[in-house]
């Protein structure tokens, strides 16, 4: 029988499940890590989204999960003990638990056997997948760009509204949320974000396009690149992608990272295009 508890008092188990974050999946936020890095006070608020999953009353996971909306929530970090014989126990187990009932819950994983096992029996599905791509910076890129296009870094406190238009400009779409100035502060206030790493691209007087650097598990992503629907076609793509990299390699990053939906074949082909390579699928799962 599967359950969801608050607490675990197994010291030994815990550390065990906290060191194998990563191995576990390398997209997840290592709790433990995050967790002594912060202050005593801020510590006991963070135990209050964190829960213990127990099998037959023995604990062999947790996850760490943050409210993004009313009534949805980030799985930042998702651990099971992934032994062969306790995936043939979790799929034999009939009984869901009821935890994940209070409301929408998302978590990205690296699609393997195993792990697609345990969170499928946990009552997970997947809802759509994302392709990593990554590229080694070596050199600078010397940039083959006209006259009339400039670039600029967002300004902290300044710039939030321009950045606010032009992403709900280029992600538009029936079933996304459009974004608010208090997303932008918040995402300015995340462990991820990187001062003077946000660019906007401008094509005479006009702001067309948007794309930032991040640093999330220890490596660097590029992120939210687009280009205004009335601009696409004219090479500001290319453009964009190739300063991001300029300023990756002027703050001495050698690697970055980038995900693109597998369906996305005009992405694909950008960043093949530019020296991106396949790393592995990212799935997204919900429930």
């Amino acid at each position: 029988m599967i359950k969801i508890k608050r607490f675990c008092f197994d010291k030994n188990r815990l550390i065990n499940l906290f060191e194998s974050s990563k191995s576990f999946n390398s997209f997840n936020n290592s709790f433990i890590k995050f967790y002594k890095s912060k202050l005593p006070l801020f510590r006991l608020l963070l135990l209050r989204n964190i829960r213990f999953i127990y099998l037959n009353q023995k604990v062999i996971g947790y996850f760490w999960f943050e409210q993004i909306y009313e009534k949805t929530y980030s799985i930042k970090d998702f651990v099971v003990n992934n032994t062969a014989n306790l995936s043939k126990t979790l799929e034999e187990s009939t009984e869901k638990p009821s935890f994940f009932s209070k409301g929408l819950f998302i978590y990205e994983c690296e699609d393997n056997t195993l792990n697609n096992i345990i969170l499928t029996t946990l009552g997970f599905k997947k809802s759509g997948e994302t392709l990593l791509m990554e590229k080694s910076i070596e050199n600078k890129h010397e940039e083959e760009v006209t006259a009339n296009i400039t670039f600029s870094f967002m300004e902290n406190n300044k710039d939030e509204n321009l950045r606010c238009n032009l992403q709900n400009n280029i992600f538009e779409d029936d079933s996304r949320i459009p974004l608010t100035i208090d997303d932008i502060y918040y995402d300015q206030c995340q462990d991820y974000y990187l001062e003077k790493a946000s660019v906007f691209i401008k094509s005479y007087d006009d702001h067309v396009g948007y794309g930032q650097i991040i640093l999330n598990n220890d490596s660097y992503f590029i992120v939210n690149l687009g280009i205004v629907k009335e601009q696409r076609g004219k090479g500001f793509s290319t453009c964009l992608l190739n300063h991001l990299m300029n300023v990756c390699y002027d703050r001495g990053i050698k690697n970055i990272y980038i995900r693109v939906d597998e369906k996305n074949e005009i992405a694909k082909k950008l960043y093949l295009n530019n020296g991106f390579k396949f790393v592995n699928t990212v799935g997204i799962w919900e429930q």
